[in-house]
């Protein structure tokens, strides 16, 4: 990549994680907002879909797939360990590609999108390949679909069960890692 503000001397791959506790409601509901945008539909008309989708999708269990490749490739096999490397800056960068690799001679950025609302930590983290980035957050679900703004919380608040993070990580066995490192996040903050 070059370009004004980047930095020629680097070579920057990037990846990146979001608590799948709230990914997989949002890609639900980005699937059904068309039908659920207008707000319509009751909460436990919502909740038995959305539990009908965490049942049988396979979608929840690759939330983590690119992002746990990606950090193998860099010489990364314990994710959850990569991910205590967040706490506290929200990002962190590996750099041991196999030397034979597409990824030779580079560095991965690992960034945490839900870090922090301002994003301050991926453009400190982007910084370190380009100068001058600024990111910024999507416009909110709540906002999209203001009449469903409820039935998106009550997804969020129904939460994933141990029983589907369970069968997600049969495939996938990043996931429940991710998942863990959230959970003990969220209790570190509830002390």
């Amino acid at each position: 990549m070059e370009g004004e503000g980047t930095k020629p001397d680097r070579c920057l791959v990037v990846t990146a994680v979001r608590d799948p506790r709230l990914s997989i409601p949002s890609r639900f509901f980005e699937t059904k907002k068309k039908t659920y945008c207008h707000g319509k539909q009751s909460r436990d008309q919502v909740l038995g879909e959305y539990d009908r989708f965490l049942s049988t999708s396979n979608m929840p269990s690759k939330q983590a797939e690119t992002t746990a490749h990606m950090l193998r490739l860099f010489g990364v096999t314990d994710i959850r360990a990569a991910m205590e490397q967040l706490t506290g800056r929200g990002y962190a960068f590996f750099d041991g590609p196999d030397p034979e690799g597409p990824w030779a001679g580079c560095e991965l950025l690992f960034l945490q999108i839900d870090y922090e609302e301002s994003n301050q930590n991926l453009d400190v983290g982007l910084d370190h390949g380009i100068e001058g980035v600024t990111m910024h957050q999507n416009t909110k679900r709540e906002d999209q679909c203001p009449k469903a703004a409820d039935n998106y919380h009550a997804m969020i608040e129904h939460g994933i069960s141990q029983e589907h993070i369970d069968r997600y990580a049969e495939t996938n066995p990043e996931i429940r890692d991710i998942i863990a490192y959230y959970k003990s996040q969220d209790a570190a903050s509830a002390q």
